[in-house]
């Protein structure tokens, strides 16, 4: 750097100008360090970005998310395989699963209950013995017949799976050990065909190279253990007395015993299976019930004796067998995103615990064939059922929360004594196959009226697809009729129905609202009917055996006008589809936006990146320092650029006190001019040399 030998003009302003130049040269030095310093922290900081993402996409890889070494972590990976298949099925609401505890913004809270309308029970804090009332299983019992098993001294993790098309609950506990895991899985049901049986199986497996032991246990019972002799054998009941709100009843159990432990080889599966037969009488006068609990417990053991005679697998096909049938009347919803809507979910939950509180005596073993006729005659007595209003409307007490056992009775009891007083009675006595089909009836308030199936709903209803599968026209031996809903691209819904008959002969009939064509016969495949509208409203679709019924029907529907329904309102149809009446946008236009996002963004950031490496430390040539000399030329009188070939890099020469040079880069002398001709150091000149 130069610096003028004689400061005798202008002492004042040669100092500040030293002064200003110093100030400048030291913003330069602090603006390379800092630049340099930048480089690193780039460096460090792309670094650190790249590893994050590596965390965030690859979790696996550092030990995270899966937590392989962690036991906790393995537990939880154990339990999600297990959990998978289950997965599939609770996507097409055949299952429940929720794990313990529930996470409540996950997934919903419905208690795992297993009944047969005689016995029910269910996993969690309240496992005591339930028993029938009038219309559901409230009567507690004191009695906990429900095993448990742990392993000590290990992390876990459990679930709970309710199996709505079996009739079973299902406990999975996960159990932690170095990089494996030990699962034991519960499953518990009542036994339909066999209503006094309740039957627990626990499944062990031990991948493990050595043996573990798993310690079992049930909770004390305050009841009577008393030794009875029965067909000169022995064997221990343990017996009590249950209060209702008009007499008490006497009960009794024989349960299996339960060792204290089970050692399990390593590679080894066990399964121990365990039955407890309970009975009970009906409510009896006080001064009777010590002789009626001998009665009972004589009873009981013979129960559980016969149910020792059967294989594992007759118990547990029989089972299954009872609820299949029990499960032929299917109602299917299309899925709503609308707030509070009324979804598959909660509808096959409550249908599954009104069916746990209802008895199915046309399925039990036991039943003469005396009462079976007169069962099945009582579920051909269909009329006026359903007489009421959709049970698919919000709010009501039939949808509630079954969070609790308690929540879970007080619906089904609810929801049994809607369908009584909607003419639905002797459905529901007929048990509770015939409870399904009302319960069918009601959700789209199908009724029977003198001697036909009446679909009686108004057209602007039916703004989501609905299936109505299994509906019995003539009773157990007539023929099976399905109805479906379906909303077409137009808006509009749209009417099929079928039929299926194990008798060629039971023939079923149909016609739309107003019947004004002719019947049309239902095929196996599906039929299509317009949904029409009548002034004033009346069925959309009426199906019987009797074709000659239905053209009689047509003389007997008045009405002022009929017309094919109105396509719904787009607005209507989105709430349902996308949450929000707006409706969704095409996929091309989420693609484009997408697209254009992206670019602009790595637009910014090539923007940004580039100036970034430019900084200041930009070299320029002699010739385009010329240049920006040039374009300065006039500014200041006097003013020159200096070419310094040692330094490689120009000066900027100021006519002040003398001859003043400093190093400078082109491209601030502008900046640095203006503010001398502000302050007034220099004068305005009419070129600047170079």
């Amino acid at each position: 750097m130069h610096f003028p030998s004689s400061l005798a003009s202008s002492w004042t302003s040669a100092q500040t100008m030293v002064g200003k130049f110093d100030h400048s040269e030291f913003r330069k030095k602090a603006r390379q360090c800092f630049h340099a310093y930048i480089s690193n922290r780039k460096l460090v900081a792309g670094t650190v970005l790249f590893f994050l993402l590596l965390l965030y996409f690859f979790p696996g890889w550092f030990g995270l998310g899966s937590s392989v070494s962690s036991s906790p972590g393995v537990a939880w990976r154990c339990l999600d395989d297990q959990l998978r298949h289950y997965y599939r099925l609770e996507s097409t609401f055949q299952v429940h699963t929720q794990h313990y505890p529930v996470n409540p913004d996950k997934e919903k809270a419905f208690v795992p209950f297993v009944g047969n309308g005689r016995l029910g029970v269910a996993f969690g804090v309240d496992q005591q013995l339930r028993v029938s009332a009038k219309r559901s299983l409230s009567t507690t019992t004191n009695l906990h017949p429900l095993v448990t098993a742990s392993i000590n001294h290990a992390h876990s993790s459990s679930a709970f799976v309710t199996d709505y098309q079996k009739g079973q609950m299902k406990k999975i506990d996960c159990y932690a050990f170095d990089d494996e895991c030990v699962s034991i899985i519960t499953t518990v049901f009542a036994h339909r065909k066999y209503p006094h049986l309740l039957v627990q199986e626990i499944q062990i497996a031990n991948p493990l190279a050595h043996s573990i032991e798993v310690t079992f246990g049930r909770p004390s019972n305050k009841w009577k253990e008393i030794e009875r002799n029965v067909d000169g054998s022995v064997t221990k009941v343990m017996t009590s007395s249950v209060d209702t709100s008009d007499n008490p009843m006497a009960i009794a159990a024989v349960m299996t015993t339960v060792p204290p432990t089970i050692s399990v080889q390593g590679k080894r599966q066990e399964n121990i299976r365990f039955t407890a037969a309970i009975d009970y009488s009906d409510p009896i006068p006080s001064d009777q019930l010590e002789n009626q609990r001998n009665i009972v417990a004589d009873r009981v053991i013979k129960l559980h004796r016969n149910a020792a005679r059967l294989t594992a697998a007759k118990v547990d096909q029989e089972h299954e067998t009872a609820w299949r049938t029990l499960n032929d009347a299917v109602f299917g919803i299309s899925l709503s995103l609308a707030p509070d809507a009324l979804n598959a979910d909660l509808i096959n939950a409550t249908r599954y615990a009104v069916m746990t509180n209802s008895r199915a005596p046309l399925v039990e073993d036991g039943v003469s064939d005396e009462d079976r006729k007169l069962l099945t005659s009582a579920q051909a007595q269909t009329e006026l059922c359903y007489n009421g209003h959709s049970t698919l409307m919000l709010p009501s007490r039939l949808w509630r929360s079954l969070a609790t056992v308690s929540d879970l009775l007080e619906v089904a009891e609810t929801w049994i004594l809607t369908l009584e007083k909607n003419g639905c009675m002797h459905l529901v006595r007929a048990g509770a196959s015939g409870t399904a089909q009302a319960m069918l009836l009601s959700f789209g308030t199908l009724k029977f009226s003198h001697h036909h199936l009446e679909f009686d709903v108004d057209p602007g209803d039916l703004h989501r697809d609905y299936s109505f599968t299994g509906i019995l026209i003539d009773g157990l031996e007539g023929p099976k009729v399905s109805v479906w809903v379906e909303v077409g691209s137009d808006n509009k819904a749209m009417l099929y129905a079928s039929v299926e008959r194990s008798n060629p002969n039971r023939r079923v009939f149909a016609c739309d609202a107003g019947c004004l064509d002719a019947p049309v016969e239902l095929k196996e495949s599906k039929t299509q009917f317009p949904v029409k509208q009548t002034l004033p409203l009346t069925p959309i679709l009426y199906l019987t055996s009797d074709k000659s019924h239905l053209e009689e029907l047509k003389q007997t529907i008045h009405v002022k006008e009929v017309a094919i329904a109105p396509a719904h309102e787009h607005h209507v149809l989105a709430l349902h589809k996308h949450g929000h009446r707006l409706g969704g946008l095409p996929t091309l236009f989420w693609v484009t936006l997408a697209f254009l996002i992206i670019a602009f963004h790595l637009f910014l950031f090539k923007l940004v990146y580039n100036e970034w490496l430019r900084g200041d430390t930009k070299t320029y040539s002699r010739y385009e320092f010329k240049s920006r000399a040039m374009l300065l030329g006039g500014l200041v009188s006097g003013a020159k650029f200096v070419w310094d070939a040692i330094e490689g890099r120009p000066e900027l020469c100021l006519p002040v006190a003398g001859s003043m040079c400093m190093p400078v880069e082109a491209r601030h002398a502008s900046c640095l001019i203006r503010r001398q001709l502000l302050s007034g150091v220099v004068a305005v000149g009419e070129s600047a040399a170079f």
